[in-house]
């Protein structure tokens, strides 16, 4: 329909490319217009002005040298004042952002910690957003907002923090134990005034694992 009366229809929260003899000639907004093929007017292409959202993983090394999967998502949108620079400048504006997100997380993170970069992720994601403000306000986009959404070492690295922290959860469960053995032998009887025989087989129990743990450890 559109074709046959050289209308174009554009829809809510998007921007079409009118172009005259394959020259850019001016942005429609939302709703119908005149398209007169016979005067060489042809529609270029059209743009989302609405907000998209890339989620970019990368990997990267800590300044303790842990290796780490960063994960952040950028929302983004093309701004409407800029509608011709957005679409005419960019071929693929997805791999543009994902480049600068991945040269900023390299930069930054390998200055951090591991532990202090998992407290301040948004120092993170305010670098990464500084970076990107500046460079696609060229091409007519803005960022709305970068967020971290996780930062996960490597495997082997998860399975060492693992064994740290259960052999933690080992000695202290051994100095409780121990604790309790060690008070007075009246508090060990198996009567109503203190430990029952279904506690004193617990006690026994725990002693066996933390043995068993300590030894497999």
């Amino acid at each position: 329909m559109e074709n046959l009366f050289c209308c174009v229809k554009v829809d809510q929260s998007t921007v079409a490319m009118k172009e005259r003899f394959g020259r850019f000639e001016e942005v429609l907004q939302p709703g119908l217009h005149s398209m007169p093929r016979i005067l060489g007017s042809q529609l270029g292409g059209r743009l989302f002005l609405g907000i998209l959202q890339l989620d970019v993983r990368c990997e990267t090394k800590t300044k303790d040298n842990v290796f780490v999967n960063v994960g952040a998502s950028v929302q983004y949108r093309a701004l409407a004042e800029k509608a011709n620079d957005a679409y005419y400048k960019l071929s693929n504006t997805k791999s543009q952002i994902q480049a600068y997100v991945f040269y900023v997380i390299r930069s930054t993170v390998p200055k951090m910690n591991l532990d202090y970069a998992f407290e301040h992720k948004n120092k993170i994601a305010k670098a990464i957003e500084d970076e990107l403000e500046m460079a696609m306000s060229a091409y007519g986009y803005e960022i709305v907002q970068i967020l971290i959404v996780d930062i996960e070492p490597d495997e082997q690295v998860k399975r060492s923090m693992s064994a740290i922290n259960a052999g933690s959860e080992v000695k202290l469960l051994s100095k409780t134990i121990d604790s309790i053995s060690a008070g007075p032998k009246s508090n060990l009887k198996p009567d109503a005034s203190s430990m029952t025989n279904s506690n004193l087989k617990n006690l026994s129990y725990w002693h066996a694992l933390v043995k068993f743990t300590t030894a497999m450890g």
